[in-house]
Formats: C-alpha cells, sequence, structure tokens
C-alpha cells in the first residue's frame, strides 16, 4: 500500500491530465470547427470532468496545491461550454 504523501503526489500530477487533455480538444476544435459538430460534448467533458475530480481532491484534503488545477479545469469547462454552443449554433 502506498503511502499517503505518494497518493497525493500521484493525484497532484495526475489531476493535470483533464485541463491539458481539454486545451487539446479546444484547440482541435480552432483548428477544425467541422470535427466535434456531430458530438459537441466532447468539448465541455474534459473540462466537467476536470473540475469535479480536482473540486472533490481541494474538499477532501483541504490541500491548497489542487487550487491551480481546480481554476484551470473550471476555465477550459466555460470556454467548452462556449465552444460547444457555438458548434451547435453554426
Amino acid at each position: 500500500m502506498k503511502s499517503h504523501e505518494e497518493q497525493l503526489r500521484f493525484l497532484y500530477y495526475w489531476l493535470w491530465v483533464w485541463p491539458l487533455f481539454g486545451a487539446l480538444v479546444l484547440l482541435w476544435n480552432s483548428y477544425d470547427s467541422i470535427t466535434f459538430r456531430n458530438c459537441p460534448h466532447v468539448l465541455l467533458v474534459p473540462g466537467l470532468l476536470g473540475t469535479v475530480c480536482s473540486g472533490w481532491a481541494l474538499i477532501r484534503t483541504k490541500d491548497k496545491k489542487f487550487i491551480l488545477q481546480f481554476t484551470s479545469s473550471a476555465v477550459c469547462f466555460v470556454i467548452g461550454v462556449a465552444a460547444s454552443w457555438n458548434t451547435l449554433t453554426i
């Protein structure tokens, strides 16, 4: 069994996956906006998952290291919602 510090360190790095994946999807959408026309929810799901996961880790551990992941995921989610809405209205 891993120690608590090792688990927190893993979680700290693992929670960067969601905002990075969301940014990659949003960049792909800005390059080719036709790509996600059939499934625009893909634009907001990484930000939503990152916000929920990092928010839960922030609340449960009360560790301020997760604030940056939480805010970057929330920003990615808001941009993803706007891009998804823009894709639906085109």
